[in-house]
C-alpha cells in the first residue's frame, strides 16, 4: 500500500561499454536501508527491475473445495450435502431423494428424543395428575395393560419440505386411492395437525359452503336463478304485500 510507483532510468555506460550501477537516489539512508513514505515514488538503480506477486483472490478452486469438503462432512453425519448447504440445484428427483434421506435420519433422532425425553416427562405428569385426582383413569395403577393404554400417544413433529406441492399432492391422492396411505397419514406427513380436529372443521365448512368442487348453497334471501320469478300482489283487506313463488 505504501508503494505507488517505480521509476527506472537508463543505465550509464562507462568507457568499456559496461553499465554503471548506482543505488537509488533519495530513498536510502547512510546505512543503505530503503525508507518508504505514503505514495512513494522509488527510483531504482539503472538496469534493475522490480517484480511483485499479485495474489489471485478469491481462488477459483474455492467453490469446488467447499463442495467436496461438504460431501465428506455430510456423509459422516448421514446428511446429504444438498441439505447440509441448503443448495438444491440438481433435478427434482435428486433433490427429493436427498430430502427423503435427511428425513429418515431426522425420524431416527426424533424417535430417540421421544423415547428418552418426552415420553418419561409425559408419564410423570400424567401419573401425578391421576394420583392427585385431577384426572380419572380407571385401572391406571392396577393394570399395566390399562396403564400402557392410558399412556398411548402419537407425537407429530414438523412436516416434510415440499419441493413441488402439486406433484406430491397427486402422489398422495394416488396412494390414498390404492389404499397405500390413509388420510391421517397424509395429513401428518404433508400438512401436520390433528386428524380429528381437522375432520370436524372440514364437516363444519361443508355445512356452510358445501363440499369441495360443489357450488355453495344459496342463502335464504338469495333467489334461485333456475326458479321462476316470484309474483307480488296486495291484499284487498289489509293492503299488505304478498309474494307468491
Amino acid at each position: 500500500a505504501y508503494l505507488f510507483a517505480f521509476e527506472e532510468t537508463p543505465a550509464e555506460i562507462d568507457d568499456d561499454g559496461s553499465p554503471i550501477l548506482t543505488r537509488a537516489d533519495g530513498q536510502q539512508d547512510d546505512a543503505g536501508e530503503l525508507t518508504l513514505e505514503d505514495l512513494s515514488v522509488v527510483t531504482l538503480p539503472p538496469g534493475r527491475k522490480v517484480t511483485t506477486k499479485v495474489p489471485a483472490r478469491p481462488n477459483q478452486a474455492f467453490d469446488g473445495f467447499v463442495m467436496a469438503f461438504s460431501r465428506q462432512v455430510g456423509a459422516a453425519l448421514d446428511v446429504p450435502y444438498e441439505v447440509l448447504l441448503k443448495h438444491f440445484t440438481a433435478s427434482f428427483s435428486a433433490s427429493r431423494g436427498a430430502l427423503e434421506l435427511a428425513y429418515k435420519v431426522a425420524m431416527i433422532e426424533q424417535e430417540w428424543f421421544i423415547r428418552c425425553v418426552i415420553d418419561p416427562v409425559r408419564e410423570w405428569q400424567f401419573t401425578e395428575m391421576v394420583a392427585r385426582g385431577r384426572f380419572d383413569a380407571p385401572g391406571f395403577f392396577e393394570d399395566p395393560v390399562q396403564r400402557a393404554a392410558w399412556l398411548g400417544r402419537m407425537w407429530i413433529g414438523p412436516t416434510r419440505v415440499q419441493l413441488n406441492p402439486a406433484v406430491e399432492a397427486n402422489a398422495d391422492a394416488t396412494d390414498l386411492q390404492n389404499g397405500v396411505k390413509t388420510r391421517e397419514q397424509i395429513m401428518t406427513e404433508r400438512t401436520g395437525g390433528d386428524f380429528d380436529t381437522k375432520s370436524r372443521a372440514w364437516l363444519r365448512e361443508n355445512e356452510k359452503v358445501g363440499a369441495p368442487g360443489v357450488p355453495p348453497p344459496l342463502s335464504p334471501s338469495e333467489p334461485d336463478p333456475a326458479s321462476p320469478a316470484p309474483r307480488e300482489r296486495r291484499s284487498a283487506i289489509t293492503g299488505a304485500r304478498i309474494v307468491q313463488a
